[in-house]
């Protein structure tokens, strides 16, 4: 079993996950990356009673191992965001961490077992959404801080904020190192480029006077920047991405305009939304 913390770790470093906070449709693109299936309670609850999994409800969320091999992360669609976030996060982390599957995955016939391995996974979780190791060199100063950035409950941020004052430059070790490198070098692109659309925001509204556009020629300029808007494809991929989706990170990505992508048969992602 892996542990939890330098699981979270390894996999924001191996997949390139850069976003924070991570929100459930990042979430949700993150688990069918993984080949996971997600179905909330309701939409799912005849497989369910036929899987005879209805004793599983009771959780947060859950997953089951179908007879054709794959599997399935059932999830209670009634929970708030934050709480839906973790749990989903928690089921990642079952697979990331190589949780046993009896019934569904995480249990085991040992009670013991199942509690650490339980533990594991919500470790996991907490780590993925609000890296301490990166949260230590913000330089954050209270849980209610580490809630807004990582977007997630009050009580997951008292967690993470104890995690946060006991990091230090030995722990959790190198891959922590290496995921705030990167995630701290993110983080300063990602303010460069806000204050430099702030400016020429500013610019265009001093450059205008104030005056009111017609509405046919405001058409015409949001057309224009839809085309021409710089968009992301991959070697393998039929999709085009935003420059902030996970599956536009690695390093085989190449830049185009919408129109270029939509000439060569690129179809814009489902889970970034990308102008089209």
């Amino acid at each position: 079993m892996v542990d939890g913390i330098a699981a979270a770790y390894h996999f924001r470093v191996k997949y390139n996950i850069k976003k924070l906070p991570l929100r459930y449709k990042d979430l949700i693109g993150i688990a069918d990356m993984l080949g996971l299936t997600v179905k909330s309670y309701q939409d799912a609850k005849d497989e369910i009673r036929e899987r005879s999994l209805n004793q599983y409800r009771i959780l947060p969320a859950f997953t089951a191992l179908g007879i054709d091999g794959t599997l399935t992360i059932f999830i209670n669609d009634q929970l708030p965001e934050k709480e839906r976030n973790m749990a989903l996060t928690v089921q990642i982390g079952h697979q990331a961490c190589g949780s046993s599957i009896m019934d569904i995955v995480g249990r085991s016939q040992f009670e013991e077992t199942t509690i650490k391995q339980n533990r594991n996974a919500e470790l996991f979780a907490l780590a993925l959404l609000a890296p301490f190791c990166v949260f230590k060199k913000l330089k954050v100063k209270s849980s209610s801080e580490i809630a807004a950035k990582a977007y997630i409950n009050d009580e997951a941020a008292r967690s993470a904020w104890e995690m946060v004052q006991q990091c230090n430059d030995k722990s959790p070790g190198a891959k922590a190192a290496e995921l705030c490198a990167f995630m701290l070098r993110h983080e300063k692109k990602s303010r460069l480029v806000f204050k430099f659309a702030s400016a020429l925001l500013v610019g265009m509204l001093f450059f205008s006077g104030g005056l009111l556009i017609d509405r046919a020629y405001q058409t015409k300029v949001n057309a224009a920047s839809s085309v021409s808007q710089i968009v992301y494809v991959t070697p393998a991929g039929r999709k085009f991405h935003t420059e902030q989706c996970i599956y536009s990170q690695g390093d085989n990505v190449t830049s185009l305009t919408v129109k270029e992508a939509k000439e060569q048969g690129y179809e814009p992602c489902r889970f970034c939304s990308p102008v089209a």
